[in-house]
């Protein structure tokens, strides 16, 4: 049996089963308590007599004269006697049953909307199958059309193409025969067919050689054409998607050399990195390197384009102070929650909302970090102000130029404050790097990238790239001195 016709029944009887329950619960029961009398009098021929009818006749005439009728009365009224006939009547002439008062289930009424309900759903998921199974058939029937189209003009063009290689060999044949008896009856003499031959021959080379010329020039042209596209596509990504150029501060030969590693490493892409406007988000598990790379991008902020550290909010500052950020703290910056202070942080987040509002793209750049974002959205002290942060950090800094680095665990909704709705803004307007470790201490190299363009204006999704050795905060800081 088809699903369709098995979800039809069930919502045909669902429906009857609604319609049964509205009606029969919907109606009234009895709500008195009433008398049931019937009028049964005895015969008073209770011996046989010779001019009388017997016993069992006269009882019966009387039964079908009297006691086949009923009579209800409320049991008040005839408790309290109140159409007693003046004349008394013998009780055991009565017979008397009561009739009580029954309640009204309406609990089964409630039913009723329930099983409507499920009706609909029955049948509407009935359609939905009807619906895609009538989109499978038209699909099918179309790329039945489209088979049989396909083999009827490839039918077709076989046919011509033998019926044109035919012609050319009938014509070439016709050739040769006529060239064959011109020589024999002298008309024609071998060395001047030999010539003709070499003529149509430098004639073949020559159409060969033009077509090969044709083509190449072709290929140029797509060549330039896609160099040119290539320099418009950097050109409208670093206008829009890059930072605005800013003067180198180093200018010794150790600073020019690190830029120039930089900008080589891999395509450039750790140079499009650093230089981008959207946030960076550094994702992995623990002892991934996450803390390192980031001390490292910020190292090079400062040192090579200029961008004052603003903060560092950090949760476990008073850990990562001598160990991750032991390098960033000599460059006169804040640093925020410190031993789990979620108020600090929460309030850390707001100041960072108004001054992303105050800021211009005219001000001097400026950079933050931070760190374990993954609890914050967990803590009730922040679980509100860390959706506003995320939320307005896809959308404010670029033009409050300032430079964000977060890090965390995953880059889930959870780690980004719970901010539903904005998945697609988040994969489009921030850089991931995820980073994975061995044993969860040693960081391995290799990484993922997204969220960056390439020369041809397509968006980077999760990129190989490796982090060179020579990008590590300790060695960096060497060159820094």
């Amino acid at each position: 049996m088809k699903p369709q016709n098995l979800l039809s029944f069930a919502s045909g009887l669902s429906i009857f089963a609604a319609l049964s329950f509205a009606y029969y619960y919907g109606q009234s029961k009895q709500p008195y308590h009433y008398k049931m009398v019937k009028f049964c009098p005895e015969t008073a021929n209770i011996k046989p007599k010779k001019h009388y009818k017997p016993f069992e006749k006269s009882q019966a005439l009387l039964d079908g004269k009297y006691c086949k009728y009923n009579y209800k009365l409320l049991a008040e009224v005839w408790e309290e006697k109140l159409l007693n006939d003046p004349v008394p009547i013998s009780l055991g002439s009565l017979q008397v049953s009561d009739i009580y008062p029954t309640s009204n289930t309406s609990l089964y009424l409630l039913l009723a909307p329930f099983l409507a309900f499920a009706s609909y759903l029955l049948w509407d998921s009935k359609c939905k199958l009807d619906s895609d199974e009538s989109y499978q058939e038209l699909e099918a029937y179309k790329v039945k059309i489209k088979q049989e189209g396909l083999i009827a003009r490839t039918d077709r063009s076989l046919k011509v193409a033998e019926i044109q290689r035919i012609q050319d060999y009938h014509q070439s044949d016709i050739n040769r025969r006529a060239d064959s008896k011109l020589i024999q009856d002298g008309f024609l003499s071998i060395d001047e067919m030999k010539k003709r031959g070499d003529r149509l021959s430098e004639i073949e080379q020559q159409q060969f050689n033009n077509t090969l010329l044709q083509y190449k020039v072709a290929d140029t042209l797509g060549e330039k054409q896609m160099a040119e596209n290539l320099r418009d596509a950097r050109e409208a990504n670093s206008k829009f998607t890059q930072a605005p150029k800013v003067e180198e501060v180093g200018k010794d030969a150790k600073f020019k050399q690190l830029i120039e590693n930089i900008k080589q490493h891999e395509g450039g892409w750790l140079w499009d990195v650093m230089a981008s406007t959207k946030p960076i988000w550094l994702v992995g598990g623990q002892g991934s390197g996450k803390s390192s790379l980031a001390a490292a991008i910020v190292l090079c902020r400062y040192h090579l384009l200029g961008q004052k550290l603003e903060l560092i909010c950090d949760a476990h500052g008073h850990k990562n102070r001598i160990k991750a950020w032991k390098h960033l703290i000599p460059l006169e910056c804040d640093l925020v929650g410190e031993r789990n202070d979620y108020e600090a942080i929460a309030q850390g987040m707001i100041e960072a909302i108004a001054r992303w509002s105050d800021r211009t793209e005219n001000d001097v750049a400026v950079q933050s970090l931070w760190d374990e974002l993954t609890q914050l959205s967990m803590q009730p002290e922040c679980e509100s102000e860390v959706k506003k942060f995320i939320r307005h950090s896809l959308t404010d800094v670029r033009k409050a130029n300032e430079f964000l680095i977060c890090i965390a665990h995953a880059f889930t909704n959870a780690a980004t404050g719970n901010a539903e709705g904005f998945k697609e803004l988040r994969d489009q307007e921030t850089i991931q790097i995820k980073r994975k470790s061995k044993n969860g201490r040693q960081p391995l190299p290799h990484a993922e990238l997204s969220g960056i363009y390439d020369d041809g204006g397509e968006l980077i999704l999760e990129q190989k790239v490796t982090i060179p050795d020579w990008f590590y905060p300790d060695k960096l800081v060497e060159i820094f001195k």
